[in-house]
């Protein structure tokens, strides 16, 4: 009878562990959580070249903006060389000067590029504008927020017959004064002055030139 009794604890016990244990299975539930898909990124890559002077990369950010105007991603050019890991899309590539460093990009045009998927790797030139006899002159008053110049900001006319991005800086009057071949040209302003924003669709310049006052809203 002892015995009995034993082997019918023993057994009891065996079973309340097989129910506790899912007989052998681990009791911990599983964890179904899947590792992040990044089949849809894609690394795109911009290259630099300036010939007048390599040390404006130090200066400079490369973006990528979708096609709203929104930055998808931002990056300092190492070795002239900026590389970007984002889903699958078309970007179009911006360059714009880093805080204190806004002087920067003064003077100086690129071409405007886009990536893909497909071509994912693009190289752009950053040189100086030759003037010619062909151009025109192109006149920006930036007024912030208030109503007042906003002096000593980076502003850019992107597009014309060759689809190019021209820099300039506002004086103390807000004033920045391009010569360009004639075409349309979208004006852009990425780093306003702090409590204030700029729509870069919002304002363009007429194939005939002239002035433009374009006005920064309260951000």
């Amino acid at each position: 009878m002892r015995k009995f009794l034993t082997y019918f604890l023993l057994t009891l016990s065996l079973l309340s562990l097989c129910a506790l244990t899912a007989c052998g299975q681990d009791a911990t539930p599983p964890d179904n959580k899947e590792p992040a898909d990044t089949s849809d990124k894609v690394t795109y890559t911009v290259s630099l070249t300036c010939e007048d002077n390599t040390a404006l990369f130090n200066g400079i950010y490369v973006q990528l903006k979708n096609a709203d105007g929104t930055v998808a991603g931002q990056e300092t050019p190492k070795g002239g060389k900026a590389t970007f890991s984002l889903d699958a899309g078309e970007y179009t590539v911006n360059l714009v000067a880093k805080p204190n460093f806004e002087g920067m990009l003064d003077g100086l045009l690129y071409e405007l590029k886009t990536v893909t998927k497909e071509n994912p790797s693009v190289t752009i030139d950053i040189t100086s504008p030759v003037e010619s006899d062909d151009t025109i002159p192109y006149t920006l008053t930036v007024l912030d927020k208030d109503g007042n110049p906003a002096a000593n900001l980076l502003v850019q006319l992107c597009g014309g017959p060759k689809g190019q991005c021209f820099t300039r800086t506002t004086d103390e009057n807000g004033v920045a004064a391009f010569s360009l071949s004639a075409g349309v040209y979208a004006v852009h302003i990425d780093t306003p002055p702090a409590g204030n924003t700029f729509d870069n669709t919002a304002y363009q310049m007429t194939e005939e030139g002239g002035t433009l006052t374009v006005h920064l809203t309260a951000a």
